[in-house]
C-alpha cells in the first residue's frame, strides 16, 4: 500500500457478457476458472487501500453478492445508473471518497486480467507523491492495436486514436493497457473540470475517459511506461480472447 497517503483502486465493471455469450455481468465471467474481477482485484488489493466496483443496476445484486462469498475486504459497491460511458462510470465513486484522505487513484479495466504484478507494482511506485506526474499509465506496442497513442515529435500524446470510435488506426501502434494512475488531484479536480466539457465520442456516443489524456498534456504531467508483455494490452471481449490468455497463462 502507499505509506505516503490512502490509495484507491476504481474498477468500472457495468458491462454485460453478452459478446461472451454470458448472462451475467462481463466482470464475473470466468477466465482460467476465475471471475475476471478476482483476477483484477488479486492484482492489485495489496498495493491499494481501498477499492470501488462500478456495476449496472442489473447486475448490483449479484456482483454484491459475489464479493460478499469471496470476502474481499475494502470493497464498496457503486451503481452507474446508464450506460454513458468509462468516464462517468469512473467519476461515480468520487463523491464518497473526496474527505478520505486520498492520495491516488487507480483505475483498471474489468476485462484487462493480464496485468503483471510487476507492471501493477511500477504503476503504484509512480504514485507515490514524491514522485507522481497528474496521471501515469502502461503502454506497449503492438500490431492491429485498438486504441494508439499518437505523439508528437516532442513525444507528447496529442491525440488518442480509438478504433471502437472509428479512427483509421496504423498497422502498429502504441496501445494502453488499461490501467491508469492519477493523483487525488487530478481525479477530483482536473477529471470533474473535463467531465464537464468532454465531446460525446463519434462512434459510440459515450462519454470517454481515454481524451482526457489529450486534454490532461495541456494543464500537467503525464507519464507514461512500457508495460511487462503485450498480453497485457488484452482485453477479454469474446470467448477466443479468453482461451488466448488461458493458453498464455498455461505457458507461462
Amino acid at each position: 500500500m502507499n505509506s505516503a497517503g490512502r490509495s484507491l483502486l476504481i474498477i468500472p465493471a457495468a458491462g454485460a457478457g453478452s459478446r461472451l455469450s454470458y448472462d451475467g455481468p462481463k466482470c464475473l465471467f470466468e477466465v482460467a476458472g476465475k471471475a475476471m474481477l478476482w483476477h483484477v482485484i488479486t492484482c492489485h488489493r495489496e498495493l491499494v487501500d481501498e477499492i470501488s466496483v462500478v456495476v449496472s443496476p442489473r447486475f448490483k445484486a449479484v456482483v454484491g453478492e459475489w464479493l460478499e462469498a469471496e470476502a474481499i475486504p475494502n470493497v464498496n459497491l457503486f451503481v452507474q445508473p446508464e450506460p454513458t460511458g468509462m468516464l462517468d462510470a469512473i467519476m461515480i465513486p468520487a463523491p464518497f471518497y473526496i474527505d478520505k484522505g486520498l492520495s491516488s487513484v487507480t483505475i483498471s479495466w474489468c476485462d484487462q486480467i493480464c496485468i503483471s504484478a510487476a507492471t501493477a507494482q511500477t504503476l503504484a511506485e509512480k504514485l507515490k507523491p514524491r514522485l507522481s506526474a497528474g496521471l501515469v499509465f502502461s503502454t506497449i506496442e503492438i500490431a492491429d492495436p485498438y486504441i494508439h497513442m499518437q505523439r508528437d515529435s516532442n513525444g507528447v500524446i496529442h491525440k488518442v486514436l480509438h478504433r471502437r470510435e472509428g479512427d483509421t488506426m496504423p498497422a502498429v501502434g502504441e496501445n494502453d493497457c488499461g490501467l491508469f494512475g492519477l493523483s487525488a488531484s487530478t481525479y477530483f479536480h482536473d477529471l470533474k473540470t473535463y467531465s464537464t466539457q468532454v465531446e460525446l465520442g463519434v462512434g459510440t456516443g459515450e462519454r470517454n475517459f481515454l481524451p482526457f489524456i489529450t486534454w490532461f498534456t495541456k494543464r500537467g504531467r503525464v507519464e507514461t511506461f512500457t508495460a511487462q508483455s503485450s498480453m497485457e494490452a488484452v482485453g477479454v471481449n469474446t470467448r477466443d480472447d479468453a482461451i488466448e490468455i488461458e493458453q498464455y497463462w498455461g505457458n507461462s
